[in-house]
């Protein structure tokens, strides 16, 4: 649901913040309108640092049709106005997802038909190579006529023309089969196909594959409340209670079911074995939420002290103000409840972002 933020909200939101008078706020706030305004009259950008760029775009003179008439209409020329992110907001509204990295998907089936093609050119080569010994064998131990050495030599070619013709049907099927699945996988988003089967709706997980004696027993959900689950491509604590749970605000109470075994939430692999938990009542569970919040929010300022000289410490220190903003959103009060415990400045930060 829209929620434009009005001149007045704004002025308000800055009073929250700022210790100055309605009217004095008002003025700063307007003239900050009349800034970016005349500087775009003035010339085609204007750029604020770490927030953004306002571009002037000229638009030529074209028709339309009245929405309401239906009647053609000239639309005069006019610049309109584009805003775009700059890199530094687009990594704070990403922050969440930073750590995720690009998947590259290899089309097994074009491989496994070129496989399959080598393999029978092989063979092919093979056979020849014994059926022309064998040819040589018996032209030296009895005669044979020239007219059936001309009709075994057709027999043969005509053996592995066929066989070739079959080689070649076989991967332009398999490249035209390869074609149809990827642009079924186009239309499904990638994060959906887990092999995680939900225990809170059955009649909506996949069938069973047929019983293997190889099949790894960890991709299998395990009887009761608690599961085992392998860690895929792209997976993280985060997206798995979104997918799960449908509130990726109860990540901390999974990544505590796995602490142990994980020391930094964020640096898990694919292969890496899981328990999920049943899905936790956020209303009757209210207690385990936010323990589990606060021991995550403490273990990212763990990991930041004890790796003063990490890279990965500015990620971490956002990803601890959205998990406490997460714990704020999920039960209101919770930051003022567990002050005591949490940076002041995270507390500050993390009430901008649940705003």
């Amino acid at each position: 649901m829209s929620n434009p933020l009005t001149p007045e909200k704004l002025v308000q939101r800055v009073l929250d913040k700022v210790d100055t008078d309605h009217d004095t706020t008002r003025k700063l706030v307007q003239e900050l309108f009349n800034i970016i305004t005349e500087q775009l009259k003035s010339t085609d950008r204007m750029s604020l640092y770490g927030f953004g760029t306002f571009k002037r775009i000229f638009v030529e003179e074209s028709t339309g049709r009245n929405p309401h008439t239906n009647e053609t209409i000239s639309i005069a020329a006019h610049y309109r106005v584009k805003f775009t992110p700059s890199s530094v907001l687009a990594h704070r509204i990403n922050a969440d997802y930073s750590h995720l990295k690009p998947i590259m998907i290899e089309d097994e089936v074009h491989e496994g038909l070129l496989m399959k093609a080598l393999k029978l050119e092989q063979s092919l080569t093979e056979t020849e190579a014994a059926e022309i010994e064998m040819t040589a064998v018996k032209t030296a131990e009895e005669p044979v006529f020239e007219s059936e050495q001309s009709q075994k030599s057709g027999i043969k070619k005509t053996l592995i023309t066929g066989v070739a013709l079959v080689a070649i049907i076989l991967l332009l099927g398999g490249l035209y089969m390869a074609g149809k699945a990827r642009d079924s996988q186009e239309t499904v988003p990638s994060e959906i196909k887990k092999n995680i089967v939900l225990q809170a709706d059955p009649e909506k997980a996949p069938e069973p594959a047929p019983p293997a004696a190889e099949a790894p027993k960890a991709d299998t959900p395990e009887e009761g409340p608690s599961r085992s689950y392998t860690i895929t491509t792209g997976d993280s604590f985060s997206i798995l209670a979104r997918e799960l749970w449908n509130n990726i605000h109860l990540w901390p109470y999974l990544y505590s079911k796995n602490r142990d075994a994980f020391p930094d939430p964020d640096f898990i692999h694919p292969g890496d074995s899981i328990i999920i938990p049943q899905k936790p009542d956020k209303e009757l569970m209210i207690d385990d939420i936010e323990s589990s919040i606060l021991m995550a929010y403490e273990r990212y300022r763990s990991l930041i002290k004890d790796q003063s000289d990490s890279s990965r410490n500015a990620n971490r220190t956002i990803n601890a103000r959205y998990v406490i903003a997460g714990g704020e959103t999920l039960h209101p009060g919770f930051l003022d409840r567990y002050k005591n415990r949490i940076d002041a400045e995270d507390i500050r930060k993390s009430i901008e972002m649940v705003d």
